[in-house]
Parts: C-alpha cells; structure tokens; sequence
C-alpha cells in the first residue's frame, strides 16, 4: 500500500526536481536559459512554451513557487484517486500548453518566465471541478484549494510590476477548461 501510494506522488516529484535543476543550469549559465521564456507573438517565443515553466528569474522566484506547486499537485493526485497520477499529467500538460499558448498570442511583449501559470493552472482544475465534476469530494477539494491559496488571485493584477499577471490568467483559464473537459462522462453542466 504504502509503495502504491509512494508512486503515485513519483511524478510531482520528477517536476519539482526538473524545476530546480533547470534553476541550477540557468544560474550556472549565467541565467543564459531564460531567454527561452515565452516571447509572445514572436517565432522564437514559440519555444517557450513548453520551456516557460521550468525557467525562473533567481533562486528566490522557484522558491515562492515551490509549495504551491507541490502542496496543489499533491492535491490533484490525491483528490482524483486511483487515476490521480495521471490525472496530474494531463493537467499538467494542457495548463502549460494551453496557457503557454494563450500567453503567447495575447501576452505583453516580456520574456515570460516561470511556474505560476501552472500554480494558476492547478487551483483552477482544483477549484472549478468542485463545480464541473459535481462530487463532494471535489467540492472539498475546491473548498481547501480555496481556503489554503485563493490568496494568490492577488497574482491576476495587472498593477503588479515585473508580474506576468497574463501568464498567471491564462495558466488559471487552462486549469479552469482541464477541469471542465475532464469531467466524468455524463455529467451536465
């Protein structure tokens, strides 16, 4: 049970360790990797799409994005069950292909860097499929998604200079849609 369960939590793991070894590359490098954000609107910005997220600007930045990657992720591994693992895979996934997407067609002109959009991402699947999958373990999932980081909504502002406020928006509306296309067949909404 508990090598079950161990597993299960193997590929939050696998993350967050490639999250800090892109950090110590990048700062070996001399931040040379963060080039390779998403550039919106520009061919080279292209890239940065599925790279984004494993690039930050310092030691500091992963560090603020480091427990609310791990504690949500744990979260959607464990509200989703016995598919959990996977279930955070492909959350995973869509939020930083179609957030990264979506910030590069409408995103400021900035190198956008960073995991947040995915912490965005994962709060949103967590706290729409309270509503779109119409379980109370999901809405008690929702509720401690909310009630431990809905303080992060702070992070939507466009008033917060150096803040990709369009990444954090765009990863939380690719959550939002995770949640409502991985609802249970069936299921009205």
């Amino acid at each position: 049970m508990k090598n079950a369960f161990s597993r299960r939590f193997k590929v939050l793991f696998y993350l967050i360790a490639a999250l800090w070894l892109f950090e110590a590359v990048n700062l070996l490098s001399g931040r040379a990797l963060s080039q390779w954000g998403i550039l919106p609107r520009t061919l080279s910005g292209l890239a940065g799409i599925p790279l984004s997220p494993f690039l930050h600007g310092g030691v500091g930045h992963l560090l603020l994005n480091t427990p609310p990657l791990a504690f949500l992720g744990a979260l959607i591994i464990v509200s989703e069950g016995k598919n959990g693992s996977r279930a955070f895979v492909e959350t995973t996934a869509f939020v930083i292909l179609a957030g990264g997407a979506a910030l590069w067609l409408a995103g400021r002109p900035a190198i956008h860097i960073g995991a947040s959009g995915l912490v965005f991402g994962y709060f949103g699947y967590l706290t729409a499929g309270g509503i779109f999958k119409r379980r109370l373990s999901a809405a008690v999932t929702a509720l401690v998604a909310a009630a431990s980081y809905g303080g992060l909504l702070w992070g939507l502002s466009p008033a917060l200079s150096g803040v990709s406020w369009e990444g954090h928006l765009f990863g939380l509306a690719a959550g939002v849609l995770a949640a409502k296309i991985s609802k249970p067949p069936g299921k009205k909404f």
